[in-house]
């Protein structure tokens, strides 16, 4: 509908003025019916009223929670993926810093644990407690406790009746049927003995240990039974928890008629002002988590230090037991710190004793079974006291050095050994020529080993087949002295490496290898 057809003759009285005027003036006229409120003219003026409307109470945020946290949830829904490159420049940023809060907090904490333990003032507190029989806990809250909100109250504020209340767990609260009308009682009679005006109000009171926090609201009082100095941050969350349930709970308190169901979800706004404050002290350095750390990263580096050294003391000691002529280590465990030790050991050969003091390691923790055996380095018509010439055990020893090698479980000789085996048997011969001008006899045994640490019926067999294909190609390579060798499976028990740590220590035990034997000839 035009201008003119609302206000008839508007053009008549307008007609002197300047073209100009006669515009403005209909705009005006427009703008105040409404005329230019479009899209484009809303949202030039929304950001400021936005702004405006969330000043002060910040009502406006509160009342668009709601739907935010629903667009939120449906975006998600929707379309996770925009939402997740949005958020991707600051996660890594976030969980940094939240890992370096929980390494904080957890230092602290361990600190504040030991220090609970250890420290000298929490055995004082204790001895107060007994002499005096105040609760030990209360003395620790009076004196590391500024305040705690160990009660709230939310009060209809009209008939004085208690709509709900809360406490913190574990603590028994003031009897709730009679907290809000003697509340009401003594608050009106403060402003009337003091005279006070009609608007002004008795917002705490000191009783004891405690003091009674009071917020007043249009329709609602929130009272806050405070152990301790409260300080403002207690009295600003009443004040925000008591907007917010004005603003969710307004049309109830209009119509209240004494029906507490529609204030069911109340207690989850209550509990915010559940909160307290430990007193403010000088920042301590964690010294008692820093000392037990340091403790025990000490206990750490000793027994790692400790262990080496005998870890090597031990393999000194293995290596010089296996080299002496007469012995054979066959096992070694350690468990504990205890290291047992399986020999094998001629009545002719040295004593381990003497053997462990040559390498200055004491027998202490160690336990060594020995079983008797007959050493082939030894001959029974020879005294005691004699061994075999030097000589020879120098070629039965670079004769012990030749090892064959075998695929992994297998009993297949590794390709390209002949040329070890051929160097085998120039060494027989000339053991069996220098033999003779020193009175002895010379045989070898081809001798079959197995990796494992388990001596058992697979290993001896698989070392048997061994010592055998090892004895077939000795003989095709140097049949004229076949006589003087024979095959011989003995399982994990005497290994070339004791202890196996890596898969060439059991490469090396998946092996045959060449034992000279010397016997005097009579």
């Amino acid at each position: 509908m035009s201008d003119e057809k609302e206000n008839p003759g508007l053009d008549e009285r307008l007609k002197d003025l300047d073209p100009q005027e006669i515009y403005n003036i209909k705009a005006l006229m427009k703008r105040m019916q409404g005329g230019n409120i479009t899209p484009v003219a809303v949202g030039k003026t929304l950001p400021e009223a936005v702004l405006i409307g969330d000043e002060g109470s910040q009502r406006l945020s509160k009342s668009m929670t709601g739907i935010t946290e629903r667009s939120i949830a449906a975006s998600v829904e929707e379309n996770p993926e925009a939402l997740t490159t949005a958020l991707f420049p600051i996660i890594g940023s976030a969980i940094r810093k939240a890992l370096e809060k929980f390494l904080a907090e957890f230092m602290d904490s361990m600190n504040r644990g030991l220090e609970k333990t250890l420290s000298v003032k929490r055995l004082q507190w204790r001895y107060e407690s007994i002499k005096t029989g105040v609760p030990y806990l209360e003395i620790v809250l009076r004196e590391t406790i500024q305040y705690r909100v160990e009660h709230v109250f939310l009060i209809h504020k009209k008939t004085g009746i208690l709509i709900k209340d809360v406490s913190i767990e574990g603590k028994t609260g003031p009897d709730s049927d009679m907290v809000a009308p003697m509340l009401s009682v003594i608050r009106d009679y403060i402003k009337d003995s003091m005279a006070l005006k009609k608007s002004e109000e008795v917002d705490s009171i000191k009783a004891g240990a405690h003091t009674i926090m009071v917020e007043d609201g249009p329709y609602a009082t929130l009272a806050l039974f405070v152990r301790g100095n409260a300080d403002i941050k207690a009295r600003t969350a009443a004040q925000e928890v008591l907007e917010t349930v004005h603003l969710r709970y307004g049309s109830v308190f209009k119509a209240f008629s004494g029906n507490m169901k529609p204030f069911d979800g109340v207690e989850s706004l209550l509990k915010r002002c559940l909160i307290s404050q430990g007193r403010q002290s000088e920042k301590k350095k964690p010294v008692y988590a820093i000392s037990l750390l340091s403790i025990i990263l000490l206990a750490f580096l000793t027994f790692g230090i400790l262990g080496i050294v005998s870890g090597q003391s031990r393999k000194a000691l293995i290596k010089s037991l296996d080299a002496e002529p007469g012995i054979v280590v066959v096992s070694s465990k350690t468990l504990f710190g205890k290291t047992k030790l399986k020999l094998l050991q001629d009545p002719r050969a040295k004593m381990a004793q003497d053997v462990a003091s040559s390498v200055k390691t004491s027998l202490l923790r160690y336990t060594l079974v020995s079983e008797p055996y007959l050493s082939p380095l030894f001959s029974d018509s020879m005294p005691a006291n004699k061994a075999v010439p030097e000589e020879l055990l120098a070629l039965g020893r670079k004769l012990a050095e030749i090892v064959l090698y075998f695929e992994q479980d297998s009993d297949e000789l590794r390709t390209g050994q002949e040329g070890a085996v051929r160097e085998a048997g120039n060494i027989l011969s000339e053991l069996i020529g220098k033999s003779a001008a020193y009175g002895f006899s010379t045989s070898v045994d081809i001798v079959g080993h197995a990796a494992g640490n388990v001596q058992d019926e697979a290993a001896l067999l698989i070392s048997d087949i061994r010592a055998k294909k090892a004895f077939a190609l000795f003989a095709e390579i140097n049949t004229h002295l076949v006589n003087y060798v024979k095959a011989l499976g003995l399982g994990i028990s005497e290994p070339l490496v004791p202890i196996e740590l890596t898969e060439e220590d059991r490469i090396k035990n998946r092996s045959v290898t060449f034992k000279a034997i010397f016997e005097q000839i009579k």
